[in-house]
């Protein structure tokens, strides 16, 4: 990953991170007052159930498990409420075999700011745990993205100011090999003979004769 990918990458993933801590720290504090002003009243377990799903994810199927229970009750302005949740896997393990014959009681809290809004006693306690976990999980994890994002940034301000390099020159993968021996430097060249010395010529028989024009004239 080159270092501008890194820097946006981290700040980012950062971001949205710390955005969902401050989302889930809300969400606990909506739990925690509905946990300490909600209405309380008594209901009844009648049935438990579970739902599998099937996910392809890089090239690998997953099975997921989705719990569910079935709850009854009398609402305080005098509705009655019976109605399938979605629930924790604890929740439902605590619940299960529940039946219309042989429910299970408990114990169903009300939301006090929207009365529409309502879950057993130990979802509630299960999502209000949950929240107070990532309320302080997800920020820590961005606080290292926002690391690498801002060590992406100085390495990628380092290489953009960075000099221009000289390219390096690299010897031959195989060396040239001169033709004829090496050649003998610092020796003069040699020559035959001596450069501007001739060769003696012996004497032939005509090579003092001189050539008269006179005599050749005589002889005809």
């Amino acid at each position: 990953m080159s270092p501008l990918a890194m820097a946006i990458v981290g700040f980012v993933v950062g971001t949205l991170l710390v955005l969902g801590g401050i989302f889930m720290g809300s969400r606990g504090g909506d739990l925690d007052r509905m946990a300490a002003s909600g209405e309380r009243v008594t209901g009844q377990i009648t049935q438990t159930r579970t739902e599998e799903r099937r996910r392809r994810r890089n090239g690998r199927t997953r099975t997921e498990t989705d719990y569910f229970i079935s709850v009854k009750f009398t609402h305080p302005d005098g509705r009655p409420i019976q109605q399938e949740r979605k629930v924790s896997s604890s929740v439902h393990s605590r619940y299960r075999g529940a039946s219309i014959s042989s429910p299970i009681t408990t114990t169903v809290v009300i939301n006090p700011a929207d009365p529409g809004d309502w879950m057993v006693a130990e979802q509630l306690e299960s999502k209000r745990q949950s929240a107070g976990l990532m309320m302080w999980i997800l920020p820590v994890v961005g606080l290292l993205f926002f690391g690498m994002g801002a060590f992406g940034t100085v390495k990628h301000i380092k290489k953009k100011n960075a000099p221009p390099q000289m390219a390096q020159q690299y010897p031959p993968a195989y060396p040239l090999q001169q033709q004829g021996g090496p050649v003998p430097y610092g020796q003069p060249p040699s020559y035959p003979h001596p450069p501007g010395q001739q060769h003696p010529q012996q004497a032939g028989p005509n090579d003092n004769v001189i050539y008269d024009a006179n005599q050749d004239n005589r002889r005809t």
